[in-house]
């Protein structure tokens, strides 16, 4: 049997070769020493230094040969007894040698599971938390259960299932202790596995206290554990993102920014992504919002104008994730700060300091771009916007980014969408810029990118045009540019599968105003461009609504009174041979049964207006 002065004696000469870094042999020869027989036979016994005697246990066990050896041995059941005395520093070494012994050691967390029990580390954990100067206890145990979860994932499974996070909700008044914070992240990340969607963690409001009541130098001093769990647990659970707007962990982390900005650029960077991942649900908007204290507008305004680019970023995209939806866009335009003319003046700046060569653009003046773009985007999609944003020169100012291939075509995209909002609500000046030769070959040149969204918004510009200017020479710089055979294409097939129907419908309209003004330059284009075939094609689809019913058979219409009309005010022979051949017979043939064929899934109205029209035609082939 070991007195307390041998004990003592084993203790400080492990010790002493832990912090010199002895040589492994030597270690093993002095804990080869330590009866394990003996020791064991210790914990069972109640004796006054039996505190130390776990504690000698909970040093060996750091080397990993003895942690498994004592494991095999079960040490583990004899501090069944030692975690529940009245003794203090019983409790606390218990602890220290549990959470050694498990260290990576799924056995030892399996013993620690059957022969103590979870229920029993809870009490300890509760104990712990009832007395305020119990700060060692509180951090030790809380290791011990951090060891155990990582190394033994049945286990942390059934911790889990315990309620573990009820228990973590007892240490909220002693977050700023040493390593509290470190334990409590590390542990809910090893356990996110386990926790479909995150609903154990959101039902229990967990992350609404610790935002309440973490420091803001906490946050900093902890970043390396909290700000990576906070992003995987935004990825598992979008209720995640609510829990924390909630609190007031979202301005802690702005405050944060701002103090670091220039001193820690790799935190800002990082922290500025996560309060950007926190605001992409409306519900974390309203609850940031309501804040009494903070005004997340005035942040957004402020951050755009600073001249660090990560904070300018995030600026511009709090103001686009403030404009989510129609009412919140209006209320933001109508605000006397003028986020608007803000955003257009970054724009402006960007521009000019480049020297309108955007395509030099480094990465983060391009997601200080893309942001802003953004931002004016979601702020034209009201209509009564419009006119607001247009005499701000939004449009003017937009423009150039047309042509930025940065983030493949992503800022484009975005650019492209102000432009299509605005259009119809434009100057006469920049409705004139916009068909300037250059702008619409990139345009059209855009109309076929691999961004499905740059696609998509360049077509339905080009559409547009024609019905926002409704002059000869809009149309003319569509065919003079080669405009006309995306139009007819987008009809006989449309290669952008978003809504479909809408983008080929606007295609519709637009050849309609097209026939209107056309002359025979412009026909010619039409007829190089496949104008029939393509209608024709478009005619086999099966087309519902009656809207689009209606313009295909204007177009024919419109088709056959041109050709008629400027044969009879144009007499140079070889023009009128030209027009006689842009509408044959032979065509006029072709779409007859097209029409028949239409008019079979068509409900009664819709059967009366391609009645008539095969009539009309009828007759002319009479």
């Amino acid at each position: 049997m070991y007195t307390e002065n041998d004990i003592e004696i084993f203790l400080k000469k492990v010790t002493e070769h832990q912090s010199q870094a002895s040589s492994n042999d030597e270690k093993q020869s002095l804990i080869s020493e330590i009866d394990r027989t003996v020791l064991k036979s210790l914990l069972q016994q109640n004796l006054i230094y039996r505190h130390k005697v776990i504690r000698l246990l909970a040093e060996i066990c750091k080397e990993e040969s003895v942690r498994q050896e004592c494991v095999t041995l079960d040490f583990i059941s004899p501090l069944k007894d030692c975690l529940q005395s009245d003794n203090i520093q019983e409790k606390i070494e218990s602890c220290r040698a549990i959470g050694n012994m498990c260290y990576e050691n799924a056995d030892g967390c399996e013993l620690v599971s059957n022969q103590i029990g979870i229920n029993i580390l809870f009490d300890i954990c509760r104990y712990a938390c009832e007395k305020h100067d119990n700060i060692q206890l509180r951090m030790i145990i809380l290791g011990a259960l951090h060891n155990i979860i990582n190394s033994n994932e049945k286990v942390a499974e059934l911790i889990l299932k315990e309620d573990l996070l009820k228990i973590f909700l007892l240490y909220i008044p002693y977050l700023s202790e040493s390593k509290i914070l470190l334990f409590l992240f590390s542990i809910s990340s090893n356990l996110i596995d386990y926790d479909t969607n995150c609903e154990r963690l959101i039902a229990s409001h967990l992350l609404v206290e610790i935002g309440n009541h973490i420091t803001e130098s906490a946050i900093y001093e902890n970043r390396a554990v909290i700000l990576p769990y906070l992003l995987e647990a935004c990825e598992e659970g979008y209720g995640v993102k609510e829990e924390l707007c909630s609190s007031l962990f979202y301005y802690k982390l702005i405050n944060l920014c701002e103090e670091y900005v220039g001193k820690d650029e790799e935190f800002v960077r990082e922290t500025c992504y996560i309060l950007v991942v926190l605001i992409t649900t409306d519900k974390s908007i309203d609850q940031l919002l309501t804040s009494k204290k903070y005004d997340l507008l005035d942040y957004g305004i402020s951050w755009l104008e600073k001249s660090n680019l990560q904070l300018k970023m995030t600026g511009a995209l709090i103001i686009t994730n403030l404009t989510r939806n129609d009412q919140s866009a209006i209320s933001l335009l109508a605000d006397k700060r003028k986020p608007d003319v803000k955003l257009v003046e970054q724009l402006k700046d960007f521009s000019n300091q480049l020297e309108n060569k955007l395509e030099l653009m480094t990465d983060e003046q391009s997601k200080v771009a893309h942001g802003i773009l953004g931002a004016l985007r979601n702020l034209a999609v009201p209509s009564t916007n419009r006119p607001l944003l247009v005499d701000s020169n939004v449009l003017d100012n937009v423009t150039p980014y047309l042509f930025t291939k940065n983030f493949n075509g992503e800022i484009a995209y975005k650019a492209t969408g102000v432009i299509r909002f605005l259009l119809r609500d434009a100057k006469e000046a920049s409705k004139i810029a916009i068909i300037n030769d250059s702008i619409l070959q990139q345009i059209v040149l855009n109309s076929n990118s691999m961004h499905p969204g740059l696609q998509f918004e360049s077509r339905r510009v080009i559409f547009l045009l024609p019905v926002a200017l409704k002059t000869i020479e809009v149309i003319e710089a569509l065919a003079r540019n080669d405009a006309f055979p995306l139009i007819t294409s987008t009809l006989a097939s449309c290669e952008v599968q978003t809504n479909r129907g809408i983008i080929q419908n606007e295609a519709l309209i637009a050849l309609n105003i097209i026939m209107m003004l056309a002359n025979p330059f412009i026909c010619g284009k039409l007829q190089d461009a496949n104008c029939h075939e393509n209608l024709k094609e478009f005619l086999k689809q099966d087309i519902e609504h009656s809207e689009i019913i209606n313009n295909i058979l204007q177009l024919i219409h419109l088709i056959k009174r041109q050709s008629k009309d400027l044969k009879v005010f144009i007499s140079n022979e070889i023009i009128v041979k030209f027009l006689e051949n842009f509408l044959t017979n032979e065509q006029l043939c072709e779409y007859k049964p097209l029409l028949e064929n239409l008019r079979l899934k068509q409900n009664c109205a819709g059967k009366g207006l391609i009645d008539r029209t095969l009539e009309i035609l009828q007759t002319d082939l009479e």
